[in-house]
């Protein structure tokens, strides 16, 4: 279905995010 794979493209970005988020905190 497509607003599945839309919520999963958003799920992965806040992913990114957040592992994004989490390596500048810890430089």
């Amino acid at each position: 279905m497509f607003w599945k794979k839309l919520v999963f493209m958003m799920f992965i970005r806040h992913h990114e995010l957040v592992w994004i988020t989490d390596r500048s905190l810890k430089l």
